[in-house]
């Protein structure tokens, strides 16, 4: 469970990576 909960943070820090780089 916590594997889980842990991939699903770093799925949304990359999310919000990628967003930066489309913004710039």
């Amino acid at each position: 469970m916590a594997t889980i909960g842990y991939i699903r943070v770093s799925t949304i820090d990359q999310n919000i990576d990628l967003q930066r780089n489309a913004l710039t």
